[in-house]
């Protein structure tokens, strides 16, 4: 493989960052070579917190600034912290969506949300990060597609961050329409920021190229063979069910979906890494199911994100 310490998949929402960054590191695991990813949830992100991320957008546009300033500093450590013997690092959201789309939101100026870009691609640059940039050249077909695989609650959801912002309050009311009109206004700066890039750029069209292509393309770039990853093994037929957090109150629905097991109703395909133990497709969560007699009986999680209990227990 080509010497890489550092890789960023990047781009708008729902162009598959998440489970890109995360294809990359069981590849990359699957030839020997050391790796980890971090989804842009993650409780201990490497660069941003969650929370903090989504307050700094509806910060004046000073303070979101200087906010995002401060990060070159996390931003710096994540260059220290790699190296010749360590993991490859492999981040998604965090260099192109997280700052515009935040700054965006604040009332930043473009020239200003594109100068960051390139600045943290300054401190970055002994590294020789390589930038996967996936990109949709139908930007509101992406964005309805998106919508309606994650449902309304995800549409409320951008409505509603969109609203509390000064962005928002410039543009009251804020309806639905207004939310492609911000993406698409996200994936412009995205392209004039890519453009004034140093670093090495790999750029995916995902609604003109095939997965299976844009992966043996990314593979190729790596130096490594695309192989098929994580076989189902054994018998799975006693792991569908029911399983029920009983602190978070919430509800785990497994099911069959032809050689596959995925959640119900999302689809969220389950990854086997091995026997009876599977990662959650583009989420940083590993499920290992514990059997009695043969049927699993609950689910122990280890999770990097919010939200997600360590025990399962099926209902």
């Amino acid at each position: 493989m080509r010497d890489r310490r550092l890789i960023l998949v990047d781009g708008i929402i729902g162009v598959g960052k998440s489970t890109t960054a995360q294809w990359l590191c069981r590849l990359l695991s699957a030839h020997g070579v050391s790796a980890e990813w971090h989804h842009e949830q993650d409780m201990e992100h490497p660069v941003f917190e969650h929370h903090a991320l989504e307050s700094a957008a509806r910060m004046s546009p000073r303070d979101c600034l200087a906010f995002h300033r401060s990060a070159l500093e996390q931003w710096h450590r994540v260059a220290v912290a790699t190296g010749p013997g360590r993991p490859v690092v492999i981040l998604e959201s965090s260099f192109l969506q997280a700052p515009i789309a935040s700054m965006h939101l604040a009332g930043c100026s473009h020239d200003g949300i594109v100068e960051h870009v390139s600045e943290t691609a300054r401190v970055l640059h002994g590294v020789h990060p390589l930038l996967v940039f996936l990109r949709p050249r139908d930007v509101a077909a992406g964005v309805r597609r998106i919508c309606e695989r994650r449902g309304p609650e995800f549409a409320a959801y951008l409505l509603d961050t969109i609203r509390a912002t000064p962005y928002g309050e410039q543009r009251a009311p804020v309806e639905s329409g207004q939310v492609t009109t911000f993406i698409e206004e996200l994936a412009e700066l995205c392209e004039i920021a890519v453009s004034r890039l140093a670093c090495e750029v790999v750029t995916a069209e995902v609604d003109r190229e095939p997965w299976a292509s844009i992966r043996t393309r990314l593979a190729g770039h790596l130096a490594v063979a695309a192989v098929e990853l994580g076989p189902e093994s054994g018998d799975v037929d006693q792991l569908v069910g029911r399983y029920r957090d009983i602190e978070h109150d919430q509800e785990l629905r497994v099911i069959r979906d032809g050689d596959r097991l995925v959640l119900h109703p999302s689809g969220t395909r389950l990854l086997p890494t091995a026997p009876d133990t599977y990662d959650l497709e583009g989420l940083s969560v590993e499920l290992m199911f514990e059997r009695v007699d043969g049927a699993a009986e609950r689910i122990r999680c280890q999770s990097r994100m919010a939200n997600m209990g360590p025990v399962w227990e099926r209902v």
